[in-house]
């Protein structure tokens, strides 16, 4: 009985200095949004196989991410840090594409990527 009582207590213990947050501050932020780039750019790239410059990436202090831009020019990150990124599509190719974005943890922010 004495034994049983040590682990109950130990286990409340251990579950009493557990975070209850664990994992929520990595939470992160989406980003989405489209390139305002000419169809034929997009789909020229896509057709290049394989198509390493079809991407888009989100760089900042902490971070770099890449994902894909679709055939419509649409594009989404999650999970992104909360600090500036700046935003470059199709970065070999036409590096002109860029937008500056700062991402808010649980939430989706859109932008719009010009080219210049």
């Amino acid at each position: 009985m004495k034994y049983t009582a040590i682990v109950v207590a130990a286990l409340g213990a251990a579950l009493l200095s557990t975070p209850t947050n664990v994992g929520a501050a990595q939470e992160g932020g989406s980003v989405c949004g489209h390139v305002n780039a000419p169809a034929s750019v997009i789909f020229q790239l896509e057709q290049a196989q394989p198509a390493p410059e079809n991407t888009i990436v989100a760089r900042s202090q902490s971070e770099v991410v890449t994902t894909s831009v679709n055939l419509d020019g649409t594009f989404c990150f999650s999970g992104l840090h909360g600090d500036l990124h700046t935003l470059t599509a199709f970065e070999d190719a036409f590096p002109q594409y860029q937008a500056n974005v700062v991402p808010v943890d649980g939430k989706t922010v859109t932008v719009t990527i010009q080219g210049t």
